[in-house]
Parts: C-alpha cells; sequence; structure tokens
C-alpha cells in the first residue's frame, strides 16, 4: 500500500511540475552611445570620418538599431547599426558643427514576454572649420 501511495504521490508531482506556467522572459537593457570624430579641426572642404557605436549587454539593443544624427541641434537623418552596433560615415566639412547621435530605444512583446531597450545619447562633438584663405 506504501508503495502505491509514493508512486502516486510522485506520479502527481511531476504533472504539477510539467503543468506549471513558463517562467516569464521579462528584460530591460541599458544602452550607451558614443561618437567620435576622426579629426575635429579641419580646412574647409575636408572630410571628417564620424563612428558612432550603440552598446549594450543584449545584442537586441545594438543590432540593426536605428540611431539619429544631429548637427547644431537640429535632426538630420536616420542610421541603422551593423551587427556590432556601429555606424560609420563621411561628412565633407565647409562650416564649423556641433554633432551628436541618439538612440531612442524600443519597446518590444507584452507581458510575459516584454522586451526594453533604454534611450542613450552621445556626447556632443564640435568640428572647427578654418576658412580657406
Amino acid at each position: 500500500m506504501k508503495y502505491i501511495l509514493r508512486v502516486t504521490l510522485a506520479t502527481m508531482i511531476s504533472i504539477g511540475l510539467l503543468a506549471s506556467p513558463a517562467m516569464a522572459s521579462d528584460w530591460t537593457a541599458s544602452t550607451s552611445l558614443s561618437l567620435k570624430a576622426s579629426d575635429t579641426q579641419v580646412k574647409q572642404g575636408t572630410k571628417v570620418a564620424f563612428t558612432i557605436h550603440l552598446k549594450s549587454k543584449r545584442k537586441e539593443c545594438y543590432q540593426n538599431e536605428p540611431v539619429r544624427w544631429y548637427r547644431n541641434g537640429v535632426y538630420k537623418k536616420t542610421l541603422h547599426t551593423n551587427n556590432k552596433g556601429i555606424v560609420k560615415l563621411q561628412k565633407k566639412m565647409n562650416h564649423t558643427g556641433t554633432f551628436r547621435a541618439k538612440y531612442l530605444g524600443k519597446k518590444v512583446g507584452h507581458h510575459p514576454k516584454r522586451h526594453v531597450c533604454h534611450a542613450s545619447q552621445s556626447r556632443a562633438v564640435t568640428v572647427k572649420v578654418k576658412r580657406k584663405h
């Protein structure tokens, strides 16, 4: 009799474990954005290479993500990161300008599978242009 009771109890416990709800997979990740210029003091007409790097512990927050590009506080265009979270662009400089990149973050899914990537922005980088004489 004790054997039947133990087998029945073990069966009920294992059925209970199998029928339990799935674990939630909510997560929230922070991001950081950096902007670097190849040169910050150039002659008029010189090209400057800019590198934007979006970083996070979660690849969903940095791979193929849109990043906004600003010059003197004015939105210019949206660029997309590669699989490593990097965007490279070149700009011919005719006037002094202050540049910044912004990542607006994202929210995907619904509870219990909600994924959140926090927004971030780079520091401002000023490129000074010396006029040709």
